[in-house]
């Protein structure tokens, strides 16, 4: 099944960072989960390995969507 590729339409090439916040801006919170359902499959998150403070980032496992 083929995604529609409009969902990135204005968000990626050379003012993506600029139209991202934007989009955070005017609280556009659906155009922007839209993008992260079209980009990735799943964002799965594995138990912590270590106790204190402070966020593992190697904990975090992104699956991405094929982009063909």
């Amino acid at each position: 099944m083929k995604r529609p590729i409009a969902v990135l339409e204005g968000i990626a090439g050379p003012e993506a960072e600029a139209n991202w916040k934007k989009l955070e801006e005017d609280e556009d919170y659906e155009r922007m989960n839209a993008i992260y359902r079209f980009l990735f499959a799943a964002v799965v998150v594995l138990p912590p390995t270590r106790k204190g403070r402070g966020f593992d980032t190697d904990r975090v496992d992104i699956k991405p969507n094929p982009l063909d």
